[in-house]
């Protein structure tokens, strides 16, 4: 039913210069719940995500790719940069459990996620890989709370696999803060003792000790002379650095960095003449 036409000729104020703006604050929420509900019951739905993780059958999610695409960059790129998933109803998904994908999708709608200990792992790896920064940010902080003696390692060596720099150095700070429960790591309450390779003889030397205690050290190698940059002593991290000068085994003190480093990695630019 429409509304009559207005035929009456009527100004609202005197001089009919006036306007206003209104705002549904929770216009984008209704929304999303709309399609959320839309999807639910399968209606309008312009796309169906097959997922196959290992031997698990494969399982259908249908969804909207304009909400899909809001949410991840990945699915953004498949359906508007002519990759050959733009055309396409049904689109193969492999490398992700199909319980994860639904609860990304979920998200996608929702805006929310409840993930447990169980499957955090999972989730965060497949919020990286659609690249729903959010989701790997919450993921990220949760497993941070939960860093443990018994687990710090193997969540380092989980971020650094999956490339989230910020929970691999929360784990490696917590480790270095804790590494008298570590047997893995090693004790940097007593002096860093380098060492040094002699090919010629296929055998590691003892060098002059480091005059800082340093874990997580950067080091590179420029003209012959090793640089240690950064790191960590157990207590604070450090912008200090050293330079190791072989011919007279002997350590010094360069100027320090503007910024404390620990877990860097250094690269040499140039060799200087």
């Amino acid at each position: 039913m429409y509304a009559p036409e207005c035929k009456a000729e009527v100004t609202p104020s005197h001089n009919g210069s006036r306007t206003f703006s209104y705002t549904l604050e929770d216009h984008t929420k209704q929304a999303f719940n709309i399609m959320n509900q839309l999807r639910l019951s399968q209606q309008l739905c312009d796309v169906t995500l097959r997922v196959k993780y290992k031997d698990i059958p494969p399982a259908d999610f249908q969804a909207h790719k304009v909400v899909l695409a809001s949410s991840s960059p990945v699915f953004k790129a498949m359906f508007t940069m002519g990759l050959r998933e733009q055309g396409m109803e049904i689109i193969p998904i492999e490398g992700i459990h199909p319980k994860v994908m639904e609860r990304l999708i979920e998200f996608a709608y929702t805006a929310s996620i409840s993930v447990g200990e169980q499957c955090v792992l999972h989730v965060m790896n497949g919020a990286v890989m659609y690249q729903i920064d959010s989701v790997v940010k919450a993921c990220c902080d949760f497993l941070v709370q939960q860093l443990d003696p018994s687990n710090a390692i193997g969540i380092a060596n989980f971020a650094e696999q999956i490339g989230c720099t910020e929970l691999h150095q929360r784990a490696r700070e917590y480790i270095y803060m804790n590494f008298g429960e570590q047997k893995q790591v090693p004790d940097v309450t007593s002096p860093f003792f380098p060492c040094r390779y002699e090919p010629e003889r296929d055998e590691w030397q003892s060098v002059a000790p480091m005059l800082t205690r340093r874990i997580g050290v950067g080091v590179a190698v420029l003209n012959r002379l090793l640089y240690a940059v950064g790191g960590y002593d157990g207590t604070n991290r450090h912008n200090t650095a050293e330079c190791y000068y072989p011919e007279r085994d002997e350590w010094e003190m360069l100027a320090s960095m503007k910024t404390i480093r620990s877990g860097a990695g250094n690269a040499q630019q140039q060799e200087l003449n």
